[in-house]
C-alpha cells in the first residue's frame, strides 16, 4: 500500500531549551548526559521508555560484556571512569554479581539486577545535574534558517513538543537523529540476528548445578536425534545473583526469507516480538522437561522489547578499524576546547521550564529522494557532526568557527521550521 497523505501544518509548544540534548538513555546516553552536565552544561536526556539502561533493561540483557579485556592471558577490567561510579551504585543496591567467563570461556561478563540498574542509572544522571524526560519519543527535527538543527520534536502523552538545544547527541542506538539530519551511514548487508531475552525463576540451584553446560548438551542431543529444532544453536543460560533465577538467551529472530529482523522496520519488529515469545514458550518447555533442577521453574519475565544488535552505523570523520585495535594505534586527541561539549559556546546555563509558553509552527517537509540507495542520503548532503554546533552563534567578541560538518545541505525528511 503506497498511498500518501499530506499532514496539516501545526503549532507545538517549545517545552525546553538546553545547551546539550541527548536522545536515548542507554549506556552511551547515560554517560554522555552525565559528562555534559558535570562540566556545567544544561543537559536534557530524552528516553522513550520510563527508565534508563537501553538493552540492559528494556532488552532484558542483565549482563555487562566488554568491561574486561584479555591481557597476556589474564582477564582484566579495562573500562573505568563513569563506569566505576555506575557499578559502585549497583553494588550499594546489592545488584551486581562477580564477573564470570561466558561464551565458551572467551568473554568475561558481569551480571546485574535489572531493577537495581534502573535505579542506579537514574541516580547517576540526576546527581550530575542533568534532567530526564521519560515517555517521550523523538519523531523529527526542526532546522533554523541556516539549515542547522534547532530542536527535536518529541511526542508523548502530553502531545507534541519541541526541545531546543545547541548540541545534540544521538544515543538512540539506531542513529535516528543523525540519519534524519542527513549524516551518512551504512548498514551491513547481513545484519546480526536479534534475540528476545527472558528470565526463569524457581530453579533448584543444587540440582541444576552447571546447567549452562547441561542445557546446551541436551539441546544438541535432541537436534541430533531429530526430535527438536532450536533457532539458536549456542544457548546462553546462566544464574543471576540469586541462583533461584536464571537469565536465558535462547532465541534468534528472523524474517520469512531467513534474513535477520531489521530494528528500523516496524513490521519486522512486530514479527520479531511475536516470534520471540513463541520461541520462549517452546524452548522453556524443553528446558523444564529435560533439565534437572528446572522441574518446578517458570518464566518470571520476558524482556519489554527484542534486543537489536545492529542497524545503522554512522560514518564519522574517522572509523576505527580492526588494524587500529590489533596494532594498538594511538589516535590524535582533539584540543580540549573541541572535546568538551559547549565549552566557550555560551557564558551561562539556559534552562527553560518544561511548560515554556512559546510555540513553534511546523509543516511537513519533502520526502527523501526516492532514487537514493537504501542506507545512503542523496549526494550533496554533508555529514552533520552532532556534537559541534557552536558555529551557530558564537559568543560576543569571538570569531565564528566555520565547519562543513555543521551545515547539512537540505532539511531531513521530517519537519522543518517556519517560524518560532
Amino acid at each position: 500500500m503506497s498511498a500518501t497523505v499530506t499532514l496539516p501544518a501545526r503549532e507545538v509548544p517549545v517545552i525546553g531549551e538546553y545547551e546539550v540534548v541527548v536522545v536515548g538513555g542507554g549506556p552511551a546516553g547515560i554517560m554522555a548526559a552525565t559528562a555534559a552536565a558535570r562540566v556545567g552544561r544544561s543537559t536534557l536526556l530524552i528516553e522513550r521508555y520510563g527508565f534508563l539502561g537501553g538493552a540492559g533493561t528494556m532488552g532484558g540483557l542483565s549482563t555487562f560484556c566488554g568491561l574486561h579485556a584479555r591481557v597476556h592471558g589474564e582477564d582484566v577490567r579495562v573500562i573505568r571512569g563513569y563506569a566505576d561510579e555506575l557499578l559502585e551504585r549497583l553494588e550499594r543496591l546489592d545488584g551486581l554479581s562477580e564477573p564470570h567467563l561466558s561464551v565458551e570461556g572467551r568473554i568475561m561478563a558481569q551480571a546485574f539486577d535489572i531493577s537495581a540498574y534502573k535505579m542506579a542509572a537514574d541516580d547517576l544522571v540526576l546527581a550530575s545535574g542533568a534532567e530526564l524526560l521519560f515517555h517521550a519519543a523523538v519523531q523529527g527535527l526542526v532546522h533554523d534558517d541556516l539549515g542547522r538543527i534547532d530542536g527535536v520534536v518529541v511526542e508523548s502523552k502530553s502531545g507534541a513538543g519541541l526541545v531546543r538545544g545547541r548540541f545534540f547527541i544521538d544515543a538512540s542506538g539506531d542513529g535516528d537523529v543523525a540519519a534524519w539530519a542527513g549524516a551518512p551511514f551504512e548498514r551491513s548487508e547481513h545484519l546480526l540476528y536479534p534475540s528476545l531475552m527472558f528470565r526463569i525463576n524457581g530453579v533448584d540451584p543444587v540440582q541444576a548445578g552447571p546447567a549452562w553446560k547441561t542445557i546446551r548438551t541436551l539441546m544438541e542431543d535432541a537436534e541430533a536425534a531429530g526430535t527438536h529444532s532450536f533457532p539458536r544453536k549456542k544457548p546462553i543460560v546462566r544464574p543471576q545473583r540469586n541462583p533461584l533465577e536464571w537469565r536465558s538467551n535462547l532465541t534468534q529472530l528472523s524474517n520469512e526469507d531467513g534474513s535477520a529482523i531489521d530494528g528500523t522496520d516496524v513490521r519486522q519488529l512486530t514479527r520479531g516480538e511475536i516470534q520471540g515469545r513463541r520461541q520462549v514458550r517452546d524452548t522453556f518447555a524443553f528446558i523444564r522437561e529435560r533439565t534437572p533442577g528446572f522441574e518446578d521453574s517458570y518464566v518470571v519475565d520476558i524482556a519489554p522489547q527484542i534486543g537489536i544488535r545492529e542497524t545503522r552505523r554512522i560514518v564519522g570523520p574517522y572509523q576505527l578499524t580492526e588494524q587500529d585495535v590489533l596494532g594498538l594505534r594511538r589516535l590524535r586527541r582533539h584540543h580540549r576546547r573541541e572535546r568538551v561539549a559547549g565549552r566557550g559556546a555560551c557564558d551561562r546555563r539556559r534552562r527553560v521550564p518544561l511548560r515554556a509558553g512559546r510555540l513553534a509552527r511546523l509543516q511537513p517537509a519533502a520526502l527523501p529522494d526516492a532514487g537514493a540507495p537504501a542506507g545512503r542520503q542523496p549526494p550533496g548532503r554533508r555529514a552533520l557532526r552532532l556534537d559541534e554546533r557552536s558555529a551557530a552563534s558564537p559568543p560576543a567578541g569571538s570569531p565564528a568557527r566555520a565547519s562543513s560538518w555543521a551545515r547539512p545541505r537540505a532539511p531531513p525528511p521530517t519537519w522543518r521550521s517556519v517560524r518560532a
